[in-house]
């Protein structure tokens, strides 16, 4: 099967019209006619992930898309995607970006650099991240929501002369915290921070 992928929620009509035809005469000129499309909408309810794609496909299949980068929300997902392709078989051709996998000889040296280029970024997006907290916490920022950020305390913030009053009348802290849908240790931190 040769199948041509388009991502239509950056695409009007006359622009994915447009693509299809651009991307149906790049298959041409491989002596191949794409078959099938399969579009994916910008929205979550129309939005076809790359692995639901290639599942559909089997060895010796090809997959036409616009741009390569479009198999991908990141570019961990998209290492991944292209790994994938790569070990089932399935030809993959980038129309704007030029990029094919059809023509890579040492496909397993291939797959394992893929795999090497995920771990470094995972590795990398980790150390970032680590030592960007590292750096807050030492110029002595908080980490983490500010006070009163929680939605259930804001509850209680806002209901606080009501809550003193039916504390001071003997109303007990359980039916307070059924009261306003929280739990007894929301309701302890709001107390101590209160002051009541």
């Amino acid at each position: 099967m040769v199948a041509g992928y388009i991502v239509s929620g950056k695409n009007d009509g006359a622009a994915a019209g447009q693509l299809r035809r651009r991307m149906s005469s790049f298959a041409s000129v491989n002596g191949e006619e794409i078959g099938q499309w399969m579009e994916s909408g910008s929205s979550d309810h129309d939005y076809v992930n790359a692995r639901t794609l290639l599942d559909c496909l089997q060895s010796g299949d090809a997959l036409y898309v616009d741009d390569v980068a479009s198999l991908g929300s990141s570019f961990k997902e998209l290492v991944s995607v292209l790994s994938e392709a790569m070990k089932r078989g399935i030809r993959l051709y980038g129309v704007n970006d030029g990029y094919t996998n059809s023509e890579i000889e040492d496909q397993q040296t291939y797959i394992q650099a893929l795999e090497h280029l995920e771990k470094a970024f995972s590795w990398f997006v980790s150390n970032k991240t680590k030592a960007a907290l590292k750096n807050r916490r030492n110029s002595g920022f908080k980490l983490g929501r500010p006070d009163g950020s929680c939605v259930k305390m804001r509850v209680l913030v806002r209901n606080s002369v009501f809550i003193k009053e039916a504390l001071k009348n003997g109303e007990s802290i359980t039916s307070l915290c059924r009261k306003y849908d929280v739990s007894r240790s929301t309701f302890r931190k709001f107390m101590l921070n209160s002051g009541i």
